[in-house]
């Protein structure tokens, strides 16, 4: 494999980056190759998908790469501080957009720091730091300083202390809409073990269980139906749709038979959790060849059984594995 990777046109290592070596499973070595392939278009889909990348394998890239590398570094589901000091270190104010409103990303006190600093004067940046569910105390208070009433009163709808200027009946309708919004996220996830339920005593069909969960906004409990469907561990479904790559996520749906109004649910679910625009089109998925998505999918049942035990979630015990999970 790298052998033709080496020798194949630029146009087929952009097909083999965008469709295979993102797929678990896929040759270390070439996915390596391809991530620090300096044309950013062949580098890109790797990047951002394949599992394979190590922490060392993306701050390497991160200290040498361009600025379009970074940013495609900080759509990763998931960052370590380690990787997130040196996109802010060497990222241009595109990459700080970037990490900021990736939520699988963490900061370190220091790298925080630096992005609540450079938020002063851009709106965007602020946008994205209020956003965050983990901002530290002393991240809150600066924030709180430099941003708008506005954007103040959103901190405190996030269950933030906030100590600014802001008028008592404000702060106290902020507070109302936080505990308000817990109570429906604690309802959504109740909601949703029971129609794992009713699926699993037969009195509701596949995907108008996958549906109703979709609109309980519980990521994890639709994954944990196609795990049902599929035959992959709900983990590895969980990263697979945490992914930044949407094509392999329709070549999944479309592998598991869904029609494309449960598909495109899923994707605006996906979209909405990842903070990123839906970019999901019918015409796309329609394209999807099905016995090719049904061979990809069989391509990763297969690999992750031989690579650990993995099997899928039994319906019995979906909803309390739901539950222990959140």
């Amino acid at each position: 494999m790298e052998a033709i990777v080496g020798q194949v046109s630029r146009d087929a290592k952009v097909d083999i980056s965008s469709n295979l070596a993102i797929l678990p499973g896929f040759p270390l070595p070439v996915v390596g190759k391809l991530a620090h392939d300096s044309d950013i278009e062949i580098a890109r889909p790797v990047i951002r998908g394949a599992s394979g990348l190590t922490d060392l394998d993306l701050i390497e890239i991160a200290r040498k790469a361009s600025d379009e590398h970074l940013d495609a570094i900080a759509t990763r589901p998931q960052l370590s501080e380690e990787i997130t000091d040196v996109l802010i270190d060497r990222g241009s104010q595109q990459v700080m957009h970037t990490v900021s409103a990736n939520h699988g990303a963490r900061f370190s006190n220091r790298a925080m720091d630096v992005l609540v600093s450079r938020a002063g004067d851009d709106g965007r940046l602020q946008d994205a730091l209020v956003e965050r569910p983990d901002l530290t105390r002393k991240a809150v208070d600066a924030l709180a300083a430099i941003v708008s009433e506005a954007l103040a009163i959103k901190l405190i709808e996030r269950g933030y202390q906030v100590h600014a200027n802001i008028p008592a009946d404000l702060v106290r309708e902020a507070s109302r809409r936080f505990a308000l919004a817990v109570r429906e996220r604690d309802k959504n996830m109740l909601a949703a073990e029971l129609i794992i339920s009713e699926f699993g005593s037969g009195r509701l069909r596949f995907e108008g269980a996958v549906l109703q969960i979709v609109e309980c906004e519980q990521m994890l409990a639709v994954a944990a139906m196609l795990s049902y469907r599929s035959g992959l561990d709900r983990n590895m479904l969980m990263s697979i749709l945490n992914g930044s790559v949407p094509q392999i996520v329709m070549v999944l749906l479309r592998g598991l038979g869904l029609k494309w109004n449960t598909a495109s649910a899923i994707m605006a679910l996906r979209s909405r959790k990842l903070h990123q625009p839906s970019d999901a089109k019918e015409a796309e998925f329609e394209a999807i060849d099905i016995a090719a998505a049904k061979r990809t999918l069989r391509f990763l049942v297969v690999r992750a059984k031989t690579t650990a035990e993995s099997s899928a979630v039994e319906i019995p015990a979906m909803a309390a594995n739901l539950r222990s999970a959140s």
